[in-house]
């Protein structure tokens, strides 16, 4: 009796985590766009040599959503709602440059390479 007893809570519980689980997918596929996240992936290199930039300041124009390129000339803006944005870089001896109305959908695909040419001297 007492196995019988604890194979009926075993199966009441998982029949309980699997309508849980369900809930949460259903929520997901429910929700709006205007709650959903976009982001930017993307590197910085020199105009001419094609050589990877590090620490370049990479912002979205008016907001604080800001990142530095890595070793790799990389970088990630990430948090943002789906829309237009202006993108703007800037790099000691190098010229800022502003990638003006860059739309941001929700995917992966948000992807960028941004060129800077050097101050010339």
């Amino acid at each position: 009796m007492k196995k019988l007893f604890a194979i009926l809570i075993t199966a009441v519980l998982l029949a309980g985590s699997m309508l849980t689980a369900q809930a949460g997918n259903d929520d997901e596929k429910n929700e709006t766009n205007a709650t959903k996240k976009a982001g930017i992936k993307g590197q910085v290199v020199d105009l001419d040599t094609g050589e990877a930039l590090t620490g370049v300041k990479v912002n979205i124009k008016g907001t604080d959503v800001t990142a530095y390129t890595d070793f790799e000339g990389s970088f990630n803006l990430e948090g943002l709602t789906p829309g237009v944005y202006q993108v703007k870089t800037s790099y000691i001896s190098y010229e800022d440059k502003t990638i003006d109305d860059l739309k941001l959908q929700v995917s992966d695909k948000n992807k960028v390479t941004i060129r800077l040419k050097s101050h010339e001297e």
